[in-house]
């Protein structure tokens, strides 16, 4: 499923698995993942700014040219996806969550 230029702003997802899924040029602006899962999704040119993460996995997944700028990650796990281009300007993690290194703890 291919889900282009749509809006979730301020959207909470809670108990929700994507699968198999395209999210291109969306917009997440200030929404809220509670244990999410996502498996196998492309996230291309997407919005996550000001988003909270709380207990979200990322497997297998592609994340390119999207902006995740002060965004909160707490118990968020990346597993063998592929990143490029993504700008995680202020945002923090908590010390259980398995993403990059470079954002603040």
């Amino acid at each position: 499923m291919i889900i282009s230029n749509k809006k979730f702003l301020k959207k909470k997802f809670v108990n929700r698995t994507f699968s198999e899924t395209t999210f291109k040029n969306c917009n997440f602006w200030e929404s809220s993942f509670k244990n999410v899962k996502f498996y196998r999704v492309k996230i291309i040119d997407s919005i996550f700014c000001d988003a909270i993460f709380k207990n979200v996995t990322f497997n297998h997944c592609i994340i390119k040219g999207s902006n995740f700028s002060h965004s909160k990650f707490f118990n968020t796990k990346i597993k063998k996806s592929k990143l490029s281009n993504i700008n995680y300007r202020d945002s923090i993690k908590d010390n259980h969550s398995k993403i990059p290194n470079y954002i603040s703890t």
